[in-house]
């Protein structure tokens, strides 16, 4: 079975050209034109948030693969270890945002107050220097921390862009460049800089590059 993508269906007159491309990729070329990867022609766009992946992006432009699949971290094996069995997506699971809900509901005591439900109420309480909020969004760096290990061991990108609805928090940054510094060679870790747009932004441009692309292969073919 091929690699499953969340695909929007659209109503689009005959003979208009439709190109597939998953939102991963989209902010991955959001950021090289036009957020925290300007400038670097090679990069790894890391995004977590509810589900996980990459955006592979060599000499400028975006790594597919043979199946259109290149970046599904959702699909390493986790965990390895003895005497415990891989489970699919079981990695996406363990590091995607109800999880760390889950994490914080089980470590949260009662004198804290109440529980936070979302990420983004974890992450302003661990701003605003709450002990348990902070000790959980600093396990969560930590976990991001290997798996940019992860990354930087198989692609060396020289450049890991940190983005999605927790990922983009720059409270991330301190734990993940640790661990990431502990495991592997330098590489440099930022944030996002294209934020929720970031799939608009780079489908935008994929869009008019494709646009041009189309024009200029018809008037050549004219010529």
């Amino acid at each position: 079975a091929g690699p499953v993508f969340d695909a929007m269906v659209v109503a689009l007159p005959p003979g208009v050209p439709v190109h597939l491309e998953n939102n991963v990729n989209c902010a991955a070329l959001a950021e090289l034109h036009e957020g925290a990867a300007r400038g670097r022609h090679t990069f790894g766009y890391l995004r977590i948030g509810v589900g996980i992946g990459l955006g592979i992006v060599i000499g400028g432009q975006v790594l597919r693969g043979a199946n259109g699949a290149a970046g599904e971290l959702a699909r390493l094996p986790y965990p390895w270890d003895d005497g415990r069995e891989p489970r699919q997506e079981a990695l996406e699971e363990y590091i995607g945002a109800r999880s760390l809900l889950r994490r914080a509901a089980e470590a949260w005591p009662d004198v804290d107050g109440p529980c936070p439900r979302t990420a983004e109420r974890l992450f302003a309480l661990a701003g605003e220097g709450r002990a348990t909020a902070r000790a959980v969004v600093g396990r969560h760096a930590a976990d991001i921390g290997r798996l940019a290990a992860a990354v930087a061991a198989v692609l060396d990108p020289g450049l890991i862009v940190l983005g999605g609805s927790t990922g983009a928090d720059p409270q991330l940054l301190p734990g993940v460049r640790a661990e990431l510094e502990r495991l592997s060679w330098p590489t440099e870790v930022v944030s996002s800089a294209v934020g929720d747009l970031g799939t608009v932004v780079g489908a935008a441009r994929l869009a008019v590059a494709r646009g041009v692309q189309t024009v200029t292969e018809a008037a050549r073919t004219k010529d």
